[in-house]
């Protein structure tokens, strides 16, 4: 009884085998009779078109793969970085008193430091700086250090360089800095042509004004006989304007 079931089954499952492949075929020439196609051709063509598609959802699964275990990687990799940065920054901060550490974690917006003599005010700025680049991911070349010094502007740029790991440096593109004079002299030269001047004009400073308005001088009064042309005076700097 049980080989008289088992052999039924099997033949039914043939038929309808036979039937699905029959439907197949008469779709196979009915499209290849719409496509104006060979029903044989038009197969090999249909599957030629599936091989094309198994292999592009194939890559499609391969590369989603791959995207998720890149985003996987870089979850925990920021993970960890968070954890160092964390342990990292509290140690950084234990440098510094109650005060600078306010300044130097202080949020976005403008911050005074009003301060006298010795008390910081350097070591808070470059803090600040540092900071930012390596706990709050700021990009070196988005922050201008500007003081009124060349000494001042080079110790700050230098200390905040020894500071900073070698990946955080910024490459050619590291902090902007200098003196507001200097670095407006170069916004001034970079768009000397928007405003109407050569762009290898010079600025004269404090020496250069002191030497052109005693030369005027000299050349003024020569010309009304006040002095001769022939008789040499000492110059002695900003003597002149004494």
């Amino acid at each position: 009884t049980s080989s008289s079931s088992s052999t039924k089954g099997k033949k039914e499952e043939e038929e309808e085998d036979s039937d699905v492949m029959l439907a197949l075929t008469k779709l196979a020439q009915d499209n290849a009779k719409q496509a104006n196609m060979d029903a044989r051709e038009f197969v090999v063509d249909a599957a030629k078109r599936a091989l094309i598609v198994r292999k592009r959802i194939i890559e499609a699964e391969r590369s989603a793969m791959a995207d998720a275990a890149k985003q996987a990687e870089a979850l925990h990799t920021k993970a960890a970085e968070a954890t160092f940065n964390s342990e990292d920054q509290t140690q950084f901060l234990k440098s510094l008193n109650p005060q600078q550490r306010n300044i130097v974690t202080a949020k976005n917006g403008p911050c005074l430091v009003v301060a006298g003599a010795g008390t910081g005010k350097t070591t808070t700025l470059v803090s600040r700086v540092v900071h930012l680049i390596r706990f709050k991911r700021v990009k070196p070349e988005n922050i201008l250090l500007l003081t009124f010094t060349r000494k001042a502007s080079q110790q700050m740029l230098s200390r905040v360089h020894r500071l900073l790991p070698d990946s955080m440096q910024g490459g050619e593109r590291r902090i902007k800095g200098g003196t507001f004079h200097s670095y407006c002299a170069s916004i001034l030269h970079q768009y000397a042509q928007a405003i109407g001047m050569k762009p290898g004009f010079t600025t004269l400073d404090d020496a250069d004004q002191t030497s052109v308005m005693r030369d005027a001088k000299e050349v003024y009064l020569t010309q009304i006989g006040l002095i001769s042309p022939t008789k040499k005076r000492k110059r002695e700097g900003k003597q002149f304007f004494s």
